[in-house]
């Protein structure tokens, strides 16, 4: 199943960089929390990813989940669009 995600927040499109087309959730729940939008995908009701995003509508972090629990890459960008850093977060290797 391919899913098409668009969201419009302050005005303007939220610049998620990442191709949602190929993603395969069933739900998503966007909240606004602490003046920041967090938007979180959901496949089967486990999260598989979670984005935190500027004012600016630009994306400040993303992390990525296997079976609910934080795993894989996770990005940090900073309000103007730059990538900051990136790791791999390795929890089943733990």
């Amino acid at each position: 199943m391919k899913n098409k995600l668009k969201l419009i927040l302050w005005g303007k499109n939220l610049n998620i960089p990442m191709n949602f087309d190929n993603l395969d959730f069933n739900t998503y729940k966007l909240e606004y929390i602490y003046k920041q939008y967090k938007l979180s995908l959901y496949k089967n009701n486990i999260i598989i990813k979670k984005f935190t995003f500027y004012k600016n509508g630009n994306v400040f972090n993303q992390y990525n989940f296997i079976n609910g629990k934080i795993d894989g890459m996770q990005y940090w960008w900073r309000e103007n669009g730059e990538l900051v850093s990136m790791w791999e977060y390795n929890f089943y290797k733990i």
